[in-house]
């Protein structure tokens, strides 16, 4: 089985395009047929100029279906081992979760899953489940339900993220992704740490105590809101050491939407989903370098920006994605992206379309006699 990736791109600035598909692990050079109209506009009549037909590019590739795991949930275990990948180093996620029976090991060994990036455990408050996962070595480290202090033993990791900062006490490991609700009532002590802060929900009362300046190494902040007065009232907060944005919903409505960017003037990365509110950004800083969200709802994008990203689907193929980036591109005056990044949930694994653009040289006539 192999998967047809296709789309267009509008190129009325002749960039020379390249691009690849990067697919669990592995990556695929594309097809670029420039331009979709192979006519010499010159031979075409008059009526028959038409720049859409002109200056459009096709970009395809032909991918296979992957060969082993990428991502693992729910695992199967068979005397201690896990059973469903053959070659462990193909796997990057492993979900586990509460769905255990009394048959599983006491002792999981995943020594051998050398390339695991993520991995999220649920643990059972009730210790029902006496199971321990051991030689687990990941970049990023997700412990849900009630762990304790014995569940983090025979786990390496670079980041911690927590559900509950109240369960978590004290003498406990250090977070360094924490998700807040209504309230920093939860928030641990040791605020040192905490580098990514993911907001669900927030109250007014939240915003006057302005808790958000008390985490000194905070460097990533997503808003899960759907309330422009409660966003609003976050980015009026001094925010220096903010690097990476993200927003989530601006509430019911349909006026334009003016975010302004004039507190974080280190941002480099800004998520927007917006709910088809036109939306533009002022004083963005220059170190503003990569934009990912609704193309649609982007009056322009800022100058600064090299990276486009759009949403992450779940569906493949989403043809019309690259057309959207070339529009966005095309009304952003002195528009400097040089790279466009589409993500397609394919089976259980996410389909990465990479598009670079190359501006093309001028021709200069030479000072030389």
């Amino acid at each position: 089985m192999s998967y047809f990736v296709r789309d267009t791109f509008y190129n009325p600035n002749n960039y020379t395009l390249e691009a690849k598909v990067s697919y669990a692990g592995k990556e695929y050079p594309c097809k670029v047929e420039e331009p979709w109209n192979l006519c010499d506009p010159d031979s075409l009549p008059e009526e028959s100029k038409d720049p859409a037909l002109i200056d459009v590019y096709t970009i395809s590739c032909e991918v296979p279906d992957r060969e082993a795991p990428y991502e693992i949930e729910y695992p199967i275990f068979e005397e201690g081992r896990l059973v469903e990948v053959s070659d462990p180093q193909t796997v990057k996620s492993i979900y586990t979760s509460e769905r255990y029976s009394e048959d599983f090991p006491t002792e999981v060994d995943l020594s051998q899953f050398t390339n695991l990036k993520h991995f999220t455990h649920f643990v059972d408050g009730n210790r029902k489940l006496n199971y321990k996962f051991t030689n687990v070595k990941c970049r990023k480290l997700d412990m849900t339900g009630q762990p304790g202090l014995e569940d983090y033993d025979g786990i390496e990791y670079e980041t911690l993220s927590v559900p509950d900062a109240d369960r978590h006490p004290d003498n406990f490991p250090p977070i360094h992704m924490l998700t807040v609700g209504k309230s920093f009532k939860y928030i641990p002590k040791k605020l040192d740490s905490i580098r990514e802060l993911r907001f669900y929900s927030v109250s007014e009362d939240l915003l006057k105590s302005g808790d958000l300046t008390k985490l000194p190494s905070l460097e990533k902040l997503h808003m899960d809101v759907g309330d422009l007065k409660i966003v609003e009232g976050l980015l009026s907060i001094s925010l220096p050491n903010i690097k990476s944005l993200s927003i989530s919903g601006l509430g019911e409505g349909t006026e334009d939407v003016t975010i302004d960017l004039v507190n974080l003037p280190n941002l480099e990365r800004f998520f927007l989903r917006s709910t088809g509110r036109k939306i533009r950004m002022v004083n963005v800083p220059d170190s503003l370098i990569e934009f990912r969200g609704d193309l649609d709802s982007l009056t322009s994008l800022p100058t600064s920006v090299v990276v486009l990203k759009t949403l992450k689907s779940m569906h493949y193929p989403r043809s019309g994605q690259l057309m959207k980036c070339s529009d966005l591109i095309q009304r952003s005056p002195g528009c400097n992206v040089r790279t466009i990044r589409m993500s397609n949930y394919v089976g259980d694994v996410f389909l990465k379309l990479t598009t670079h653009l190359t501006t093309p040289w001028k021709k200069v006539k030479s000072a030389r006699k």
